[in-house]
């Protein structure tokens, strides 16, 4: 659907929805609610607001976004017998079909798990890279090892993660550091470049020099948070990286030049079109988070509000760095690290019955990663 509900429709819509106003009763929705709009999940204005949707073969990607998943209840996909050919340019990712996992063998040891590196942080933001090193670590990595200058730590300590340390008293990385922290980096299996890594300047510069660099090496790289302002600032792509990119809507909108307003209008066009201009697999957060890359779509219609907290994101690099190494494909890793992630986010808020630290969403993917290891 196109456009609002016109002429009888609309009327009928809106004396149906005024009447459940008025006496309450349940409605049932026949493939889709009238009122919205299949592609994007937007809804016109008057639109039936359901309390169980039964779609017809295939659930509409429009259903598994804000705000067309308020108002499409329950959903149940009832099989007609379509045959889709092509497969769907977008597969959703739940608990009966998941990207393959390696699991950890009995005779495994830490060596056999991956060595992450997180490059991030400044003076003003130590914690961001402790939260990706802890999502890493939580999701079975091996060795974890993060990128510092000595004067930038704080209370926060992560005594599993490793420190490699970069001379100089600057308060960000700068282009100066790019040598050494190729050099740390050839020594480990996957790389997450971007939390807490800053604004300045000088960070700008370090990002881009460094991705240049590693333009041609085999190792994955998840590029997040300041790192994608970095990018954005300099129009720059990552053609010729193994890597994945994960902005929230913000980000997107920076990324390609338009509003954010217009990004979550249509997010399954802005994560192709992030996909499309950086050369990465994109990871567009929110609300049914979007992973687009060159073999199609996922979406991921699973999590709870209370993952908008503090350090969320950070900790999905940390879990995407991992499923980089035990996964066959970036969109593999991407739509898997983007489940476990949202799953751990369930479960957490369980615990607490309601808000949620970040840490306490990489705890909590300890108990997903133990359910896939299986």
């Amino acid at each position: 659907q196109r456009r609002a509900p016109r002429g009888s429709i609309g009327t009928l819509v809106t004396t149906v929805m005024e009447e459940r106003e008025r006496v309450g009763f349940d409605i049932i929705s026949v493939d889709i609610p009238t009122g919205v709009d299949a592609d994007t999940g937007g809804i016109f204005e008057p639109c039936v607001r359901a309390t169980t949707t039964l779609t017809v073969q295939f659930v509409k990607r429009g259903m598994l976004q804000y705000p067309a998943r308020a108002v499409c209840g329950d959903i149940h996909a009832i099989p007609i017998g379509i045959v889709s050919s092509p497969q769907p340019e977008y597969q959703a990712v739940h608990e009966r079909v998941l990207p393959a996992w390696r699991k950890r063998g009995s005779d495994v040891h830490k060596g056999d798990l991956g060595r992450i590196l997180v490059i991030g942080g400044s003076q003003g933001m130590p914690g961001a890279p402790l939260l990706a090193a802890l999502g890493a670590l939580r999701a079975g990595a091996g060795i974890v090892s993060r990128v510092s200058k000595r004067h930038w730590h704080g209370k926060e300590f992560l005594a599993e993660c490793m420190c490699e340390y970069v001379d100089g008293d600057d308060a960000a990385f700068a282009d100066r550091d790019v040598e050494r922290v190729l050099a740390i980096a050839e020594r480990f299996d996957a790389v997450v470049v971007g939390p807490g890594l800053g604004q300045a300047s000088s960070t700008r510069d370090f990002v881009l020099s460094l991705c240049r660099r590693l333009k041609g090496s085999p190792r994955p790289v998840v590029v997040d948070a300041d790192a994608l302002n970095a990018l954005a600032n300099a129009s720059m792509t990552l053609s010729g990286i193994e890597a994945i990119i994960s902005p929230h809507p913000g980000e997107a909108s920076r990324l390609l030049a338009r509003s954010v307003e217009s990004i979550q209008a249509d997010r399954f066009t802005a994560a192709r079109e992030l996909w499309e201009k950086i050369g990465a697999v994109a990871v567009l957060k929110g609300a049914g988070t979007i992973i687009r890359g060159g073999d199609g779509g996922r979406v991921i219609p699973l999590g709870t509000p209370y993952m908008a907290t503090p350090g969320s994101g950070d900790v999905l690099s940390g879990i995407l760095a991992v499923c980089c190494l035990r996964t066959r494909s970036l969109l593999d890793a991407a739509s898997l690290g983007v489940w476990i992630h949202a799953r751990a986010g369930v479960r957490a808020s369980e615990r607490t019955g309601g808000t949620i630290l970040a840490s306490e969403i990489a705890e909590s993917v300890a108990e997903i990663i133990g359910m896939l290891d299986v």
